[in-house]
Order: structure tokens, then C-alpha cells, then sequence
């Protein structure tokens, strides 16, 4: 009986912390979701700084950062493009091995005979290299993003450090 009652104790606890916990994240997304630091409305008219020294205080405004994000998006859409294409490739012949190893044959056993026909499956080395070589380039994509959005970061920062202290003016914002 105690454990029945113990069960039906547990359940009821997923059943209450579940929503509750859902609700949680959702409130805490909703209150930062729009969390930016925005600059003081006199620091925007310029407080001291020339026209030529204009700086854009949001990197999401910055037009030469926008573009470096897409450009970086287009490359990377067109490298997992060309691993997907590969992966296909493999996959079918991964589907060949297995159909002469049978159902039950397992993926080391598939890899096997792979690595071991080369003449049967042509092309099998030529994949797995160039699957290799794309995922690589897959990966310094990803740190050249990464790169990309830190030093915005960084100099976003600074920018916005220069404006408050006068030396530099923000570029206004446009409206959407």
C-alpha cells in the first residue's frame, strides 16, 4: 500500500513541477528577452563629438556587421549543404554494405566491410575524407563567427564607453 501511495506521490510531483518549472523559464525569458542597455537620450544628440567621429553604440545597427553575419550564414548554409550531400552518399553506401551483411549487421561490421572492399564500394575513402575535410571546415566556420560577434562585442562596448564620455557621438537610430 505505502508504495502505491509513494508512486502516486512522485507522479503528482512531476505533474505540479513540470508546468511550474515551464512557467519559470518562460518568465524568465520574458523578462530579459528584451534587456539591452540603451544609451542616455542626451548622449544620442551628441554631447560634445564631431559628426566624423560617429559610432554605432548597437551592433545590431551596425550595417558592416550585419553583412559579415549573412555572409557567414550564406557560407555556412553552403558547407552544410555539401556535408549533407556527402552524408547521402555515405549513407547509400553504407545501405549496400549492409544489405549483403544482413539486417542484424552491426555499424562497426558495415565499416568493416567498407574499409576492407574499397574496389566493391568506390569511392568509400574519397567520402569519408571529404566528409572529414567539410566537417572541419564546418567547425572553423563556426569559431570564425564566433570571432566575428566577440570583437563586435568588444568594440561595441567601447563604442558606447566613447559616447558616454563624449569623445564620439552615436549614429542615430533608424526607425523601423
Amino acid at each position: 500500500m505505502f508504495p502505491r501511495l509513494i508512486d502516486r506521490m512522485e507522479k503528482k510531483k512531476v505533474q505540479i513541477l513540470a508546468p511550474l518549472v515551464a512557467v519559470v523559464c518562460l518568465l524568465a525569458f520574458v523578462a530579459f528577452e528584451g534587456c539591452e542597455r540603451k544609451p542616455d537620450e542626451s548622449v544620442l544628440q551628441g554631447s560634445g563629438g564631431n559628426a566624423s567621429n560617429q559610432v554605432y553604440v548597437s551592433r545590431t545597427e551596425d550595417p558592416a556587421y550585419s553583412k559579415a553575419l549573412k555572409d557567414q550564414v550564406a557560407q555556412q548554409k553552403r558547407t552544410a549543404m555539401a556535408l549533407a550531400k556527402i552524408k547521402r552518399q555515405m549513407d547509400d553506401l553504407k545501405e549496400r554494405a549492409r544489405a549483403k551483411l544482413g539486417k542484424d549487421a552491426t555499424e562497426e561490421q558495415i565499416k568493416a566491410e567498407l574499409d576492407g572492399n574499397p574496389a566493391k564500394y568506390a569511392g568509400w575513402k574519397l567520402l569519408v575524407d571529404a566528409y572529414a575535410k567539410a566537417n572541419a571546415k564546418m567547425e572553423k566556420e563556426l569559431a570564425d563567427v564566433r570571432g566575428i560577434v566577440r570583437r563586435r562585442i568588444e568594440k561595441e562596448a567601447a563604442d558606447q564607453k566613447a559616447v558616454a564620455e563624449g569623445k564620439a557621438t552615436a549614429v542615430p537610430v533608424a526607425s523601423k
